[in-house]
């Protein structure tokens, strides 16, 4: 797993002074921010920030996607603003346009020239291929030193994201070992669980499925109210599930499985999903997370074969811990209608 350290945001350093020097910007005066219809307040930038910003809205202004702009996007992410989504979006048309292994793997109908497509992830059938391995990497180290600073960037994740649909399924592993290199720092990190989410799902295979159960099983240990790591879990067991029924693992994102599929519930898969459970609430009796998933299950299965396993858990659990409300309400709520 890659190391995330703090010391690689100061990478670029030395780029600045190019940047700065009017020697390389000749042909492109700075321009001010956009005008705005409504402005609410002026943001307060040093002369150095100013000029760098203006320099990039000018390149923006004139359609520039060049090894400049380029250098420019890096330095404002890393040094001004990580989280200037059109800095990133310009950032990202750069790379396609000048990395791009053909202008007909890159533009779409509808782009200007050299400026691809930026749809976020591609359907789970496959992953589209545009930008050769060294420049995908250089992206992949501007985001470690981005995480570095702020794990939870929304830019940082769509941007990831991207670079992952371009590299193809061969980057799943590289995808797993950022995602798990930012799970170290935040268990909790919606954004990285949500991209580890979908490049399992573009580059499925039962077997990476079936691993990444095992390292929730170990999060979970770690902490039962991980309701990020619950809800992942879900996903995969409900893809499993799925595959099991014979029917589309795509279709629908909670629920009953399509076309009212189900799974036996003593197959292998319920029986340790509920095993788990069992495990979380008698160590953390108050654990909704856990309670929810446990109730989750059922849309698996056939109608109320999951309610009697349930309701005895919690009766269980209610004898131990009387003051455990997620236990009552999943008592409740097994025994309801």
């Amino acid at each position: 797993m890659p190391e995330i350290t703090i010391e690689e945001v100061e990478g670029d350093a030395a780029q600045a002074v190019d940047l700065l020097s009017d020697s390389h910007w000749r042909d492109l005066a700075p321009l001010p921010y956009p005008p705005l219809p409504q402005p609410v307040v002026e943001i307060d930038m040093d002369e150095e920030t100013a000029l760098l910003m203006g320099r990039f809205w000018a390149v923006k202004t004139a359609g520039e996607l060049s090894e400049r702009a380029l250098a420019l996007t890096e330095h404002i992410i890393l040094h001004i603003n990580g989280a200037h989504y059109t800095v990133w979006e310009w950032r990202w048309r750069c790379v396609l346009a000048l990395r791009g292994k053909e202008a007909g793997d890159v533009e779409e109908s509808g782009s200007p020239p050299g400026v691809a497509d930026t749809t976020p992830w591609p359907s789970a059938s496959g992953f589209p291929t545009a930008v050769p391995a060294p420049a995908l990497e250089a992206e992949r180290e501007l985001h470690a030193a981005v995480a570095a600073a702020n794990p939870k960037n929304y830019q940082l994740w769509n941007a990831r994201r991207r670079a992952a649909a371009a590299a193809g399924a061969g980057a799943l592993a590289l995808e797993l070992a950022f995602t798990g290199a930012c799970l170290a720092l935040d268990a909790k990190n919606y954004h990285a669980w949500s991209h580890r989410q979908a490049v399992v799902a573009a580059a499925w295979e039962e077997s990476v499925a079936r691993a990444e159960l095992e390292a929730t099983r170990q999060l979970l240990g770690e902490d039962p109210r991980n309701n990020s790591a619950w809800s992942y879990r879900m996903y995969l067991v409900r893809a499993l599930a799925a595959d099991l029924a014979g029917v589309d693992r795509r279709a629908g994102g909670g629920g009953p499985l399509e076309g009212g599929a189900t799974v036996d519930p003593g197959s292998p898969l319920i029986a340790i999903e509920m095993d788990l459970v069992r495990h979380a609430v008698h160590a953390v009796p108050s654990s909704q997370s856990a309670w929810a998933y446990a109730l989750g299950l059922r849309p698996l299965v056939p109608a109320g074969a999951l309610n009697q396993g349930i309701a005895e858990l919690a009766r269980q659990v209610l004898g131990a811990a009387p003051w455990s409300l997620a236990a009552l309400r999943a008592l409740r709520r097994a025994e309801g209608p």
